[in-house]
């Protein structure tokens, strides 16, 4: 029995002793009891795959690659979020969240700067409005300009009862493809 539950390894027969005459099936047997210990081990160089759950009692693993394929164990750096009144964090399987606040211009338009660019144009952004106090805000809308539509950000016009809505303290928050 190479190893008992708790991992550690014990030799089947008792010791040889200096001097005496060794057993042929003993020594065998000995040999393949570490034979097959050894082939249970995980190989330090990748060769061998973990066939169960690995308990690690309490520690960690480091010096971990960042993951970068469905399956891969990732990093906690890899969610590190930045944090702020414009920010961002990722989320598994390559989708960005991002978040900010601005003010419109003199012709109620917000440009938005992604703190992060998304991989494509393929995101997703609504936009909120601050007012002063409740009912204070009239009937406040935005619309995002189609042509400015980029990776690395966008223009939003904001409206209250039809005509640009300038100095308007505006958040946003943006979903989409990391």
């Amino acid at each position: 029995m190479p190893r008992n539950g708790q991992g550690l390894f014990t030799l089947a027969e008792p010791p040889f002793i200096n001097g005496t005459a060794t057993n042929a099936t003993a020594m065998n047997s000995d040999l393949s009891d570490i034979a097959t210990g050894l082939t249970n081990s995980i190989a330090k160089d990748g060769q061998t795959p973990w066939t169960g759950s690995q308990n690690a009692n309490g520690h960690k693993i480091t010096g971990l690659a960042s993951g970068t394929t469905s399956g891969d164990a990732v990093q906690f750096g890899q969610f590190a979020p930045s944090v702020g009144s414009n920010g961002y964090s990722y989320l598994p399987g390559g989708v960005l969240l991002q978040w900010g606040r601005g003010t419109t211009d003199a012709s109620g338009l917000l440009a938005v700067t992604f703190p992060v660019a998304f991989a494509s144009t393929d995101y997703t952004i609504t936009v909120s409005h601050t007012v002063p106090s409740a009912g204070s805000g009239g009937s406040i809308t935005s619309a995002i300009i189609d042509s400015t539509i980029a990776t690395s950000g966008v223009t939003v016009q904001a409206y209250v009862g039809g005509t640009p809505s300038t100095n308007r303290p505006m958040r946003w928050f943006a979903i989409g493809p990391a």
